[in-house]
């Protein structure tokens, strides 16, 4: 398709002609406005400005950028039966001004909107200004010259004539163009010539849709100290102050409370805990602690407690030497270390691990909870959760207490 200088001036008159203000339109050197007949108010003139450039297309057809000014005039109209305030008579000026102004920002969003079908653009970077004009001639016209880059999308390989058998032969090819995205899940194809507009694309955030963006644009995230990757430690869960500025007084940590996270976890919740269905029956008694998610990995802790799982109370030695354990047809469960465990407890709660979801009440030295940590200096000396919810190094390293266990599931494993 080629789009000619005759057919954009058609364009501008059939805008022209549908406007409900304009009255006339014309086009050619500005000298000519009014030479053979005389124009109705308000009226639109285009004309061709000086300059304009071509470009040579990869598929070697050429692609003119056009630039038209456009005059929108209207006459002024004295109103000798008003006065303002200094005397003189009124006129319509203003309101001139203001009508004419509006009709540019038309043509515009007329190009814009109706000739982009046409192939006919407003490129990137294209002038598009505005200046006033007066005219203090007879007419005494007043108004607005808009300047507008106009770029014609043309296909005009084939020159007209018998060119068939000429040597070298016509060399302007117009393949149809193929249209692909890196992996390949994107891919279309576009005539020689054509455009193509490319599809928006959805951006999801664990799992949740943010909304549709722009493709072949880069997309800036910025995440809040509230995401799952803040710095600041876990609260403890006790929300009654016994002093001021005590913890239960101001409550630091990330998220909303020990239970609600201030972030949504990949099944679309605000739940800290969830099983592994993201819901909170946890019917395998595993338990799905949000605040441990690793999004650069996509990973998650997973804990679960030994004598909910029907492993029987053992010594710190034989603890360590079953593993990695097997629960629920996962492999590569461990002993916690010290710090894992402790990211479970909440001091809010009589026992600190009594509560739901996880319900692990510490009553004697056969529910005490070993950990993998070792005391500093000291190997005959292990970490322990023990009885009255004290946090402390145990010696005795055959007794035998329980232990809670720790895996790390990816997100494909829970299903996402």
């Amino acid at each position: 398709m080629i789009t000619t200088l005759n057919q954009l001036i058609g364009y501008f008159e059939a805008f022209a002609d549908a406007h409900g203000q304009i009255k006339d339109f014309g086009y050619g050197s500005t000298s000519e406005i009014s030479t053979t007949d005389q124009m109705e108010f308000p009226y639109l003139w285009v004309t061709n400005a000086t300059s304009s450039t071509i470009e040579v297309s990869r598929n070697k057809t050429v692609i003119p950028t056009l630039t038209f000014q456009f005059l929108v005039l209207d006459q002024w109209n004295n109103q000798s039966n008003y006065k303002d305030v200094n005397g003189l008579d009124s006129n319509n000026t203003g309101e001139i001004m203001s009508d004419t102004q509006q009709i540019c920002m038309d043509i515009v969003n007329y190009v814009s909107n109706y000739l982009r079908d046409q192939k006919v653009l407003i490129p990137d970077g294209g002038a598009v200004t505005i200046e006033p004009i007066q005219d203090d001639t007879t007419d005494k016209a007043y108004g607005w010259i808009l300047t507008l880059d106009l770029k014609i999308l043309n296909l005009n390989c084939n020159i007209p004539g018998d060119f068939d058998n000429i040597n070298p032969p016509n060399p302007c090819e117009c393949d149809v163009a193929s249209v692909f995205n890196s992996d390949g899940s994107y891919n279309t194809t576009v005539e020689s010539g054509g455009s193509l507009e490319t599809p928006d694309i959805e951006l999801f955030i664990n799992g949740v849709s943010q909304g549709l963006f722009p493709s072949v644009k880069d997309i800036d995230l910025n995440f809040s100290g509230g995401s799952a990757d803040s710095l600041k430690p876990t609260r403890t869960g006790q929300t009654i102050s016994y002093a001021t500025n005590d913890d239960g007084d101001i409550q630091f940590g990330r998220d909303t409370d020990f239970f609600t996270l201030s972030w949504t976890n990949p099944f679309g919740n605000n739940n800290r805990f969830t099983d592994t269905d993201g819901l909170q029956v946890y019917g395998n008694s595993l338990y799905v602690d949000w605040t441990t998610f690793d999004s650069s990995n996509s990973e998650v802790s997973v804990f679960c407690f030994g004598a909910q799982k029907g492993i029987s109370a053992n010594t710190w030695f034989n603890w360590l030497a079953g593993q990695p354990y097997t629960v629920e047809s996962f492999n590569n469960w461990y002993v916690c270390n010290i710090r894992q465990v402790q990211s479970l407890a909440n001091f809010g709660a009589d026992s600190v691990f009594n509560y739901s979801p996880l319900n692990y009440n510490i009553t004697g030295g056969a529910t005490a909870l070993w950990s993998s940590t070792v005391k500093h200096n000291d190997s005959s000396f292990v970490w322990v959760w023990y009885v009255g919810n004290s946090m402390r190094v145990w010696g005795t390293l055959t007794n035998n207490f329980q232990s809670a266990l720790v895996r790390q599931f990816t997100l494909s494993e829970l299903g996402l």
